[in-house]
């Protein structure tokens, strides 16, 4: 009788183990593809930000446009202005590009955990 019973348990697992693989597959499919959707959000929202964010500019615009006022020639004033808004698009721009990688967002996520199914 524990042979019989044996032999079945051994024919149910094998015949279970093709499903299981599968469910775990699918499951890992749609949590990669939920992240994807989430992401494109936060894309989204990211470009709503900078909108904002060059608003924003535009107000410390103002603020450097009063180094024209200063008695420094042209060039200067135009040059510290130039230096100014390469600093002030460049590194949020950097910071963007950083957390809006694949790489991150994979790693966010935990999606190294099913590289083992």
């Amino acid at each position: 009788m524990r042979l019989i019973l044996e032999l079945f348990w051994t024919i149910l697992v094998s015949l279970f183990e093709p499903v299981i693989d599968f469910v775990k597959l699918e499951i890992s499919k749609a949590y990669i593809c939920g992240v994807a959707c989430v992401r494109a959000v936060y894309l989204s929202l990211l470009f709503h930000l900078f909108a904002i964010v060059l608003a924003l500019a535009g107000f410390l615009l103002i603020h450097f446009a009063l180094f024209f006022l200063l008695p420094w020639s042209l060039q200067v004033n135009a040059l510290i202005l130039l230096i100014a808004g390469v600093i002030y698009v460049a590194i949020p721009l950097l910071y963007i590009a950083k957390k809006a990688s694949t790489k991150n967002w994979a790693k966010m996520s935990d999606i190294d955990m099913f590289k083992k199914l």
